[in-house]
This record gives C-alpha cells, structure tokens and sequence, in this order.
C-alpha cells in the first residue's frame, strides 16, 4: 500500500507543478524588437500618449500603428535622450521595443543617425 500511496503524492506533486508552470507562462512577458525601415510620429500631447507612431517595417508590409507615452525610453547609440528629441522631426530610422502586455505601447525607441 505505502507504494500505490508514493506513486499517487508523486502524480499528484507532477500534476500540480504542470498547472503551476502553465499559469506562469500565462503571466509571462515576452518583449519584442521590431525593426523597421522608417517610423513616422504624429504627436498628440495628450495625457496618455504623447505620439502615434506608424512603424514600417518594409516597403510591401503592413503598417503598424503603435504609441509612445512619457515612459517611453529614448536611445540613440548607448546614450539615453529626452524623448522630446523626438518632435524635432516626423520621420525617423530606427527600432521599436514593445511587450505582449501591450502590444501597441512602445517601450524603447532605438534611432539611428
């Protein structure tokens, strides 16, 4: 009996632990670079957003329509800038970081010059 009894704790304790890793990687974050040929930002100066941003990704692909908000990091090289640099001009070249969390939030802007 004390062997059918260990077999059971051990599916049991296997059969607990599946669920719990699977509830983990429910909750998990996964980031994502897109890089892209040119972005295009409309600024808005609202609140929540401060810019549309339309991330192209290639001449045949579609567009993306992401924004940025006053978290949003502004990288160019290894040097971190005020993400205002960015309403200097509309077009730019570089990378956008985004979550899984919120997809249409970017996280990083990466420009290059």
């Amino acid at each position: 009996m004390t062997r059918i009894g260990v077999c059971i704790a051990c599916i049991l304790a296997l059969a607990l632990g599946n669920a719990a890793a699977r509830e983990q990687a429910m909750h998990e974050v996964l980031m994502e670079t897109i890089e892209s040929q040119r972005l295009i930002f409309h600024w808005r100066h609202e609140p929540e957003r401060l810019a549309t941003v339309l991330v192209y990704t290639c001449s045949t692909c579609e567009i993306q329509q992401k924004f940025i908000d006053r978290e949003t990091r502004l990288i160019r090289g290894n040097q971190e800038l005020d993400i205002s640099l960015l309403g200097q001009r509309v077009e730019w070249d570089g990378h956008v970081t985004i979550s899984s969390a919120d997809p249409k939030r970017i996280l990083k802007v990466e420009i290059f010059e």
